[in-house]
């Protein structure tokens, strides 16, 4: 696996960097009160998989088939299914959604968080803040309709939780 030239909007040129696995790493550091757990959703990991820790039970949620076979492959836990659907029917004790709520119409996004407070012991969330205009996938594998904002959020939209600023986004953490 190499690099990828992603160019899905004239301001954005950037090289992406495969590791030997075929994923990315995560740069987002921990927040500040990061429970440690044994059992985590990472909500719609994409190639870029939370990388704060190892839990002994890593279970990506992946919807676009091919990110979920390299996420197999590269060893974890997959869930080729909907956030939504794996969220209302099953548990973990952390709920990790980086990167992904602002793919979610507003509604499912709401209803993730919602079915995951009912039994997570900690929720993160990383989105940019307000709405993001994006088309096409970073990751050349065919995700473009994964890939697409659907909805824009603002640190407004998680009262009570912990918020940290991170240039033109930002971390919401809730705990139980």
């Amino acid at each position: 696996v190499q690099a990828h030239r992603w160019r899905a909007d004239p301001v954005r040129d950037q090289v992406i960097h495969f590791d030997s696995r075929g994923l990315v790493e995560h740069e987002l550091p921990a927040p500040d009160d990061l429970l440690r757990v044994d059992r985590v959703f990472d909500v719609g990991a994409g190639l870029r998989p939370m990388n704060w820790y190892r839990p002994a039970h890593h279970i990506c949620i992946e919807p676009h088939k091919p990110y979920a076979d390299r996420l197999k492959a590269a060893g974890f836990e997959v869930r080729n299914a909907e956030a939504l659907d794996v969220l209302s029917s099953d548990t973990a004790e952390a709920v990790y959604m980086l990167d992904v709520i602002e793919h979610m119409t507003r509604e499912t996004g709401i209803a993730c968080i919602e079915a995951a407070s009912r039994y997570a012991r900690q929720i993160v969330v990383f989105t940019p803040a307000g709405f993001l205009e994006q088309h096409g996938d970073a990751w050349g594998m065919g995700g473009e309709v994964w890939q697409e904002h659907r909805s824009g959020w603002l640190p407004d939209d998680f009262p009570g939780w912990a918020i940290r600023s991170y240039g033109k986004g930002f971390m919401a953490t809730w705990t139980r």
